[in-house]
């Protein structure tokens, strides 16, 4: 939708951010509902930066807004319905072609083939090479040891 609309170049930090010039414009989170091996339900939950003009505090990863790398405030309601109408091109392609997202998705994150450091609250940081995406969405550690998966944590380059 960033890119339709506003001519944004859109990349993906591993596992739910979107970035426009190593900034961070939205997140994606996912809580989902199982029985068994079986998900039930899956709830989507997207946050986008639209029109802030500023944002006060320290953050790990600077943000951004879309007003401010577009220069000029948003309609709001236009980005919610070209989002929907992509939204609803890329469920059909889950359903039919998983594989494309998933592509789609290596080709967005320039951090796969990079050294990084991977944080997880409460343990040891463990580092090695953004080796790729399995497909499950597992980030594919490369270390000395061999191909590590990785289920949740904060990426970040060394």
């Amino acid at each position: 939708s960033l890119e339709n609309l506003y001519q944004l170049k859109v990349n993906l930090k591993w596992p739910n951010d979107v970035l426009i010039d190593d900034k961070k414009v939205a997140g994606i989170l996912l809580e989902s509902s199982s029985i068994g091996s079986q998900i039930q339900k899956i709830v989507v939950g997207i946050g986008i930066n639209v029109n802030q003009p500023t944002f006060p505090g320290k953050y790990i990863m600077p943000p951004t807004s879309i007003k401010k790398e577009v220069k000029k405030t948003v309609q709001r309601e236009r980005l919610l319905s070209e989002f929907l109408n992509i939204y609803e091109e890329i469920l059909e392609i889950c359903k039919n072609n998983p594989g494309k997202i998933l592509n789609d998705w290596r080709h967005r994150c320039k951090m796969i083939g990079e050294k990084v450091k991977i944080t997880k609250e409460g343990k040891d940081d463990k580092f090695g090479i953004f080796y790729d995406i399995d497909e499950n969405g597992f980030l594919m550690l490369k270390t000395k040891s061999g191909i590590e998966k990785i289920s949740f944590g904060d990426v970040s380059l060394r």
